[in-house]
C-alpha cells in the first residue's frame, strides 16, 4: 500500500489503508476491473459479497448478505422475478455463463449513482422535447454471470457506460425501438426508472427522431 502511494496514486492508496487488512487484497483486485462485482450463491440463496462503486440508484450497503428475491423486491413489476428467485440463483450458478444488456435515459451524466448523490428532482419541469433531450443520459449496464467451478457460485458483473441522449439514439431505428419501449412501460417501470414526469416530452422527441425514415 506504501508503494501504491509513492507512485502518485494517493487515492488508491488512502482507501486501501483505509480498509481491514484482509480486505485489501479483494479491493485491490476489484480496482484493477471497470466493472463492479457480487458473489451470487446458490446455496443460501445470497448475495453474500459486493464490490460496487458505480451503483444505478441503489445502495450497496443495503444489498449486502440480503436473499436474491429481496433484493429485486423493490424493482417495479417484479414479482415474476421473486417468485422465482430460487430458480433464477440455481440457473445463474449453473456451468453456462449469462450476459444480459439494462438501459435507461437520466439526468444524471456520471458513472456513479448511489441515491445519496443524485439529485431526485431529475429534470427542471416544464421542458420541451429538445431541452429535455439535451439534458439526458443514455445509461447502460453490461451484465454477466460468470460460474465458479465446484463452489456453486457466480460472479455477477456490472460495467457501467453513459453517453448523451443525443448521441446515443443516432438512428431513426433505434429511435423507433426506444420509443416503443418507452411507451409500452407500466406507470411502475415509469415511477422506478424516475421516467414519469418526462415521458410525454422523450416520447414526442423519440418519435421525431424515428420520423426521419418514416417509422412512426
Amino acid at each position: 500500500v506504501s508503494d501504491i502511494g509513492d507512485q502518485g496514486w494517493s487515492e488508491l492508496g488512502a482507501c486501501l489503508r483505509a480498509l481491514p487488512v484482509a480486505w485489501r487484497q479483494a479491493a485491490l483486485l476489484s480496482l484493477a476491473f471497470a466493472e463492479d462485482f457480487a458473489i451470487v450463491d446458490a446455496n443460501s440463496g445470497t448475495i453474500p459479497w459486493l464490490s460496487v462503486t458505480l451503483p444505478s440508484m441503489w445502495a450497496p450497503e443495503d444489498k449486502v448478505g440480503r436473499r436474491f428475491g429481496d433484493i429485486h423486491a423493490p424493482v417495479a413489476d417484479s414479482r415474476l422475478v421473486v417468485g422465482a428467485s430460487d430458480h433464477l440463483v440455481r440457473l445463474v450458478t449453473s456451468p453456462t455463463r449469462c450476459e444480459r444488456f439494462v438501459w435507461t435515459v437520466s439526468a444524471h451524466p456520471r458513472l456513479h449513482a448511489h441515491p445519496q448523490r443524485v439529485d431526485p428532482a431529475r429534470w427542471p419541469a416544464g421542458l420541451s422535447p429538445d431541452n429535455l433531450a439535451a439534458l439526458s443520459w443514455w445509461r447502460t449496464e453490461r451484465q454477466t454471470f460468470i460460474p465458479v467451478p465446484g463452489a456453486e457460485q457466480a460472479v455477477f458483473t456490472i460495467l457501467i457506460d453513459t453517453q448523451p441522449l443525443t448521441q446515443a439514439i443516432h438512428s431513426p431505428e433505434r429511435a423507433a425501438r426506444v420509443h416503443d419501449a418507452v411507451a409500452s412501460m407500466s406507470d411502475a417501470v415509469l415511477a422506478y426508472r424516475g421516467l414519469t414526469a418526462v415521458r410525454e416530452p422523450l416520447l414526442q422527441w423519440l418519435a421525431q427522431r424515428a420520423d426521419a425514415a418514416g417509422l412512426q
